[in-house]
C-alpha cells in the first residue's frame, strides 16, 4: 500500500526495546503515522559483519521500497556512533536525490563533541556530504548538538523530544506516611550513577530518623551482580533489586513510589524513564547532564545534583523524604508537564506540525 511517510530504524517488534525502538513504537501509535511504512535495515544496522553483497542487496531493496511507497518524507532514526554513522551514509546514498530535502535525521544517542572517530578526515568528509546534501537534523538536547554545530556551523539544527504513547497519567496516592519509596529505573551500570545511589541510600538509612525508607532498583546490566553483593554485604534489607521489568509490572513500581533518582554521569538524551516518572507524579533527583539540565527545574520539577556528589544526593533526598508536601507538589507539577509536553497528544501535535512542512 503506497505511503507518503517512511520511517527508517529498528523494527518496533523487537522484544527488549532500546530507546530508538521505543521511539518508533510511539510513532506508530500516532494517527499521523497510521499508514507509515517501516523499513528496518537490519543487515546494515546491526554489526558491520555482513558481506558487501548483502549490504548492496539491502540498499537496493530500500531504493525499491521508497519508489513503490511513493514516499514524500523520510524519517531516519540513528545514533552518534561510528557504526551507526557509517550505516547512515549507506542509507543516505540509497535515497533518491529529490527526496533528500525531505529527509529528516533524528539522533537519539551520543554526542558529536565526544565522537573521537570524527577526527578521521574521510569520515568527516563523508558526513559533510550528508549534512550539505539537503537533509534536516534533529537532536534531543542542546548538549547533544554542540559538536555538530562546531563541525558544521552553517547547517541549521532542530530539536525533538521523546514522547509517551499514552495520554493517561499513572495515578499515585499522595502519601504522608512515614515510609518513603525511592526508585531508579534503567541500566545497572556505573555511568548511570547506581553506585552513588547505593552509597547515598546507605548513609540515609544509617540515621535513626530515616529508617522508613525503601529503595528499588529496576533494570539489569553488567554491574548488577556487583550491586547485589554490596547490598548483601551492607545488610541493606530495604533495597530491592527487581531485574528488568516492563509493562504493567513496571507501571506498578512507578505507581507505588515517591522519588525517582538518576544521578547519571552520562549525557542523557531524553530518557523514557524520566517521562514515566513525570507521568507518575514522582519528585525527580537527577544530574544536570544532557536534556536533564533543561527539564529539571530546582523545586519545580525536581532537584539537580552534580554527578559523583554523594553528599549532595543525600541532602536532596533527605529534603524530599522529610517534606511530603514538597514532593507531592513537585509530583503534580511533573504530571502537568507530562500532559502538556510529553503525552501522546503532545506528540500528535508536534509531528502534525512537522510533517505539514513537507506534505501538502
Amino acid at each position: 500500500m503506497p505511503s507518503e511517510i517512511m520511517i527508517i530504524g529498528p523494527s518496533p517488534e523487537i522484544k527488549k526495546a532500546g530507546g530508538i525502538v521505543t521511539h518508533i513504537r510511539t510513532l506508530m501509535s500516532l494517527s499521523v503515522f497510521k499508514n507509515a511504512q517501516i523499513f528496518d535495515p537490519e543487515s546494515i544496522y546491526g554489526k558491520l559483519s555482513p558481506r558487501i553483497f548483502a549490504i548492496f542487496v539491502r540498499i537496493f531493496l530500500l531504493r525499491k521500497t521508497i519508489r513503490i511507497c511513493k514516499c514524500k518524507v523520510i524519517l531516519i532514526n540513528t545514533s552518534i556512533q561510528s557504526s551507526s554513522l557509517a550505516k547512515l551514509m549507506l542509507i543516505f546514498y540509497a535515497i533518491p536525490k529529490k527526496l533528500k530535502k525531505n529527509t529528516l535525521i533524528f539522533f537519539h544517542g551520543g554526542r558529536f563533541d565526544k565522537a573521537g572517530f570524527l577526527k578521521c578526515n574521510l569520515i568527516r568528509a563523508s558526513l559533510k556530504r550528508i549534512v550539505y546534501g539537503g537533509c534536516h537534523f534533529y537532536f534531543l538536547s542542546k548538549a547533544q548538538s554542540v559538536g555538530f554545530e562546531r563541525l558544521f556551523p552553517s547547517s541549521p539544527i532542530n530539536f525533538f523530544r521523546n514522547f509517551s504513547d499514552s495520554n493517561e497519567i499513572i495515578d499515585r496516592c499522595e502519601t504522608t506516611s512515614k515510609t518513603v519509596r525511592i526508585i531508579y529505573v534503567g541500566r545497572i551500570v556505573a555511568a548511570k550513577g547506581v553506585f552513588d545511589i547505593i552509597e547515598a541510600f546507605s548513609k540515609i538509612v544509617s540515621e535513626k530518623k530515616s529508617k522508613n525508607v525503601k529503595l528499588t532498583l529496576v533494570g539489569d546490566g553488567k554491574e548488577f551482580t556487583k550491586i547485589q553483593k554490596i547490598v548483601k554485604g551492607r545488610s541493606l534489607s530495604s533495597v530491592n533489586l527487581t531485574g528488568y521489568l516492563h509493562g504493567k509490572k513496571l507501571d506498578e513500581i512507578y505507581r507505588n513510589s515517591d522519588i525517582f533518582v538518576l544521578p547519571s554521569y552520562h549525557p542523557e538524551g531524553f530518557p523514557y524513564t524520566i517521562i514515566e516518572a513525570m507521568r507518575s507524579g514522582l519528585a525527580i533527583v537527577a544530574s544536570p547532564k544532557g536534556i536533564l539540565s533543561e527539564i529539571i527545574k530546582d523545586g519545580i520539577t525536581g532537584f539537580k545534583v552534580a554527578p559523583g556528589y554523594v553528599d549532595g544526593l543525600v541532602e536532596i533526598i533527605k529534603k524530599l523524604i522529610n517534606d511530603s508536601k514538597l514532593r507531592n507538589r513537585i509530583g503534580r507539577n511533573n504530571q502537568n508537564f507530562f500532559k502538556e509536553n510529553l503525552s501522546k497528544r503532545a506528540a500528535e501535535s508536534f509531528y502534525q506540525d512537522l510533517l505539514s512542512q513537507y506534505i501538502r
